[in-house]
């Protein structure tokens, strides 16, 4: 049985010094009837903490000294105390529930929304005491989510700062998905040998979310190595992760390193992990179970220790077909999972973003900053962004590069292939607008046209491959 424990207003900061973060904590603002007899009596055998206050100014005094999670208010004859107290709250206390009493309908006609987040119930006579239990049942319950999402936006503020201080990278954003990667996160990094798969659609950020593990974990400075496996040929991936000695094949003239030593003692994402073929699965096995390589050519056995990130654009039913990876493999990988939702699935994160990437790109420029029209954003919310939050950035960055007015307007962003082709028509107007300018606009429309697939996005400008790498390279292209 948990016991019910009473403080009056003198000694409430000193016994609350004991640890009840984890219980109920009432206050009661009485009228003229005992209140504090009732609430104790419909609630027995629970960890309650009540304070019992005469007056709104002494219920406001114990708020502000401990930590309340409800506070109830009994109302006989007037609602003067009732409005006295509601005009005295502060935002310090916008989580706080309350609940009414009210005898004799004093507050009938008194708006209770006193534009906070905390919830506010009430009862009007006659109204049974179970009514009220229920009530309190109902708040705590409310209150105790209240509770977890504001850890939850604390880990995020704190994962926000670490990984900014740390390696100078931001995940923007405020929505609730936002919040849970931050906190999942926070809690995979410290176990700095756990495997861990990240699905989203491309350009959700999954890269980002692998560099913050590595970068908030205890590998943090040691090397990240990335290695998207859908860029490998198939006849590369057994040397280009582990490596050969001299001679071992025509051409070996010199000795290499493979990517799992590159990453010993950091982290080795593996993006498109899918693309891997079924023979290169099996030896990746041993490498996870028994942390050794051996270069192509040689019998010697080397120690790794490293962490393995893999990401995929593909859904977990998906990743769980054995003609695209190996069970055994898939499980070895899924020791920890992250979801990233699409933008369209998150629409409350764009305009931060939107903000972040006008920021971003015109310090890049060397520009101030310019105020975006109503409409822009209005149509950003309804757009569908099929390249996720990269197709934003994209957007974004070609339409400060285009904008020569004081405003970022409708007609500078690329919504369909009728504003692409006006966009691009328009004759540049600033001597500082280049070609250099107007061919990474023009790569950048390609791009996100084939949904940043490289080979289609060569072909459909007409150049090859490696060209179009070493433009995008060039231009400073983040793809």
């Amino acid at each position: 049985m948990r016991k019910i424990e009473s403080f009056s207003p003198n000694e409430s900061v000193m016994r609350m010094n004991i640890n009840t973060m984890n219980n109920l904590r009432l206050l009661v603002l009485n009228g003229k009837s005992s209140l504090l007899e009732d609430v104790q009596r419909i609630l027995p055998g629970e960890d309650v903490f009540t304070f019992e206050t005469a007056t709104a100014s002494d219920a406001i005094r114990v708020m502000n000294e401990n930590p309340i999670d409800i506070v109830i208010i009994e109302v006989e004859e007037s609602a003067r105390q009732c409005q006295q107290f509601f005009r005295s709250l502060s935002s310090k206390h916008t989580d706080v529930g309350i609940l009414i009493l009210d005898r004799n309908d004093g507050l009938k006609h008194l708006p209770i929304d006193r534009g906070t987040r905390g919830e506010v119930t009430r009862l009007s006579y006659p109204f049974s005491w179970d009514d009220v239990r229920k009530s309190i049942e109902n708040m705590d319950a409310y209150v105790n989510l209240q509770n977890r999402l504001r850890q939850l936006n604390e880990n995020f503020q704190q994962f926000s700062q670490e990984i900014v201080k740390k390696n100078g990278l931001q995940i923007v954003g405020n929505s609730k998905a936002i919040q849970s990667i931050a906190s999942q996160i926070l809690l995979v990094s410290k176990a700095q040998d756990t495997s861990v798969m990240i699905t989203g659609e491309s350009g959700t950020g999954k890269e980002l979310v692998a560099r913050g593990i590595h970068t908030l974990s205890a590998r943090g400075n040691q090397h990240f190595h990335a290695v998207n496996c859908s860029a490998i040929p198939e006849s590369l991936f057994e040397s280009e992760f582990f490596g050969y000695r001299k001679g071992a094949f025509t051409g070996a003239i010199e000795k290499s390193t493979g990517w799992f030593e590159i990453a010993d003692k950091g982290t080795l994402f593996l993006d498109e992990i899918t693309e891997l073929p079924m023979p290169m699965q099996s030896k990746f096995l041993r490498v996870l179970d028994d942390k050794v390589v051996q270069k192509i050519g040689s019998h010697e056995e080397i120690t790794v220790n490293l962490r393995i990130i893999s990401a995929s654009n593909q859904d977990l039913d998906k990743l769980q077909d054995e003609t695209i990876l190996r069970k055994d493999l898939y499980h070895r990988l899924n020791a920890f999972h992250i979801h990233v939702p699409p933008l369209r699935e998150r629409k409350e994160d764009i305009p931060v973003l939107l903000d972040y990437f006008i920021c971003q790109v015109s310090k890049k420029l060397n520009q101030r900053p310019k105020p975006v029209s109503e409409k822009v954003l209005e149509k950003l919310m309804s757009y569908s962004f099929p390249g996720n939050v990269r197709e934003l950035r994209n957007m974004i960055e070609c339409a400060v590069i285009v904008c020569q007015e004081p405003k970022l307007k409708l007609n500078h962003f690329c919504f369909d292939s009728e504003t692409k082709a006006e966009l691009l028509s328009v004759p540049p107007q600033d001597k500082n607008f280049n070609l250099a300018d107007l061919e990474r606009h023009i790569i950048l429309e390609a791009l996100n046209k084939t949904r940043f697939v490289k080979t289609k996005t060569a072909a459909l400008l007409n150049i090859s491959r490696q060209s179009l790498d070493r433009k995008i390279i060039k231009l400073g292209i983040r793809v």
